[in-house]
């Protein structure tokens, strides 16, 4: 099971708004991603991907991304 959330669970838990059991069982391997604005280099490989994508998905051929 994969989960995001731009909250602090512990503290979540702390605050009494997230059920520690819970917390517990879900936050076994915590990989911390940064933000898409502070990794702009990736946007035009995930845009290509998602182009891509919707263009296998729709049996469009040759569509290409400009810079």
């Amino acid at each position: 099971m994969i989960l995001a959330t731009n909250e602090d669970l512990s503290q979540a838990v702390a605050g009494g708004r997230f059920r520690q059991d819970l917390y517990y069982r879900v936050n076994v391997i915590n990989i911390e991603l940064p933000n898409l604005r502070e990794r702009i280099a990736d946007i035009p490989l995930l845009a290509k991907h998602f182009l891509e994508q919707i263009c296998q998905e729709s049996g469009e051929e040759g569509a290409q991304l400009q810079r």
